[in-house]
């Protein structure tokens, strides 16, 4: 899986907040993303997020 956060920041520049996991990668394939990243972010605890920083603390917190 992809964890590089300025490429994952990149992936959902443009999501629209509050977000799930799904709706995330979604944004992330609609952006052209690496499959990895996508998957990275299908992985991520299922709740919503009320922002990027949000996504990014959970996924740091994922791989320490």
């Amino acid at each position: 899986m992809e964890h590089d956060p300025t490429k994952v920041q990149r992936a959902i520049a443009d999501a629209e907040f509050p977000a799930t996991p799904d709706e995330l990668a979604a944004s992330a394939e609609a952006r052209g993303a690496h499959p990895d990243i996508c998957e990275t972010l299908r992985s991520l605890p299922p709740e919503q997020y009320d922002d990027a920083d949000a996504v990014m603390a959970t996924i740091e917190d994922q791989i320490a």
